[in-house]
């Protein structure tokens, strides 16, 4: 979440990356490869199959959460790439036509690395 947080201040477009990485990972993971070491209370009374079924079936239950919650917030980010210009190019933008003003050259070139 604090990579997330950071990337907010950066811009839609890098959340959408992160985001679109975050989402391939969910869909290519095999459940059975990442259970969790959860213990109930009725753990010890179970035979391994029914503790193996439901790791499997909680892991399952997280993992699913997890993809519509990074489904959901790919898609408001891919929505805002489309809504909302990127703050720091129009702030670039704007600094170039000062730039321009100043030096009375609209034709001013200016390098940005």
């Amino acid at each position: 979440m604090i990579l997330m947080q950071r990337l907010v201040s950066s811009s839609s477009a890098a959340i959408a990356v992160t985001l679109e990485r975050r989402l391939r990972v969910l869909e290519n993971t095999v459940v059975e490869d990442s259970l969790p070491l959860s213990l109930a209370d009725d753990w010890a009374e179970q035979d391994s199959q029914e503790q193996l079924d439901r790791l499997i079936k909680l892991s399952q239950n997280l993992l699913d959460n997890e993809k519509a919650d990074v489904t959901r917030l790919l898609a408001m980010a891919q929505q805002c790439m489309k809504t909302q210009q990127d703050a720091r190019a129009e702030a670039l933008l704007e600094w170039i036509y000062k730039l321009q003003q100043e030096e009375k050259d609209p034709e001013l070139k200016v390098f940005v690395h």
